[in-house]
């Protein structure tokens, strides 16, 4: 049938009745009849819009942050602009923080994108609810955010640190490879920093007799990169070339600490102390 000036400006709503079985366990020979619960539906036409209704920003490094956008609008045809509130809003010392200010959502306009940021402070999964209440429709949305603080994993290929440049001539170098290993599922940055007081030029030219390459770089998730170590001493001595390094990755727990070793010699033959602990009769021994 034809609609009527009031059905024309009556919004679009869909009504429906639903009838559910409930059966009844008895141990009669005939068992009862079912009863009927009904429930009565009515669908309308969504007004106040957002684009999803969980945001999960995985797994993300202590100390780092990461930026989501939420997608509004107003699918209204027309009318007023609605307000839309975060009542009663984030927990102010959380991960969770929305970024920027709520807008008016004027009607049938682009959609206002609030951005959303976590930022974790502790390992271990954090969750929280944000409400966004619109007064004009008398309706909320509620939004599920999760995220998950992880601390870097940075491992050390030999696993002590320590790298045995061995013996060289004057005049020559040998080079050694550092292997670290991002088993993390976000990339590393690390800094090879000297540990404790400055150490000072030991080489006549006042260049360092060992030099890392890359001494700072990124590391890809899963990847593993290579550290080339260049023992270069210009001069021979008895006691050995010695570097302690801290390998620096923000937010770690665990921490990595290099040493280098080496010796020069200025003839081709020479004889060189056990550095290792010996006990007299044990020298005898020998």
């Amino acid at each position: 049938p034809p609609k009527s000036d009031r059905d024309a400006r009556e919004p679009w709503s869909e009504h429906a009745v639903w009838k559910i079985p409930c059966y009844v366990q008895s141990s009669a020979a005939e068992p009862p009849p079912p009863l009927f619960l009904e429930v009565q539906t009515t669908t309308v036409e969504r007004t106040f819009w957002c684009d999803c209704e969980k945001i999960d920003f995985g797994q993300l490094a202590v100390g780092q942050t990461s930026t989501l956008p939420l997608r509004l609008r107003n699918l209204a045809a027309d009318g007023p602009p609605l307000e839309v509130k975060a009542v009663p809003g984030l927990n102010g010392v959380g991960p969770f923080m929305m970024v920027n200010a709520l807008r008016p959502l004027r009607p049938r306009a682009p959609p206002h994108s609030a951005l959303l940021q976590f930022a974790p402070t502790a390992r271990g999964v954090r969750s929280e609810h944000l409400e966004l209440v619109c007064p004009a429709l008398g309706r909320t949305v509620r939004v599920a955010l999760r995220g998950e603080g992880v601390s870097p994993t940075l491992e050390l290929d030999p696993p002590d640190g320590f790298v045995d440049m061995g013996h060289v001539f004057v005049g020559c170098a040998r080079t050694k490879e550092l292997l670290l290993h991002n088993t993390s599922v976000f990339p590393l940055s690390f800094c090879l920093t000297p540990l404790g007081e400055p150490v000072p030029r030991e080489n006549r030219d006042a260049s360092a007799p060992f030099v890392c390459v890359p001494s700072e770089a990124t590391v890809a998730p899963g990847a593993t990169l290579a550290v080339k170590i260049k023992f270069r001493p210009d001069h021979g001595r008895v006691w050995a070339y010695y570097q302690k390094l801290r390998v620096e990755v923000p937010n770690e727990d665990k921490r990595h600490v290099l040493t280098v070793l080496g010796r020069c010699h200025d003839h081709q033959m020479y004889v060189v102390a056990d550095d290792r602990p010996l006990s007299l009769g044990a020298a005898f021994e020998d």
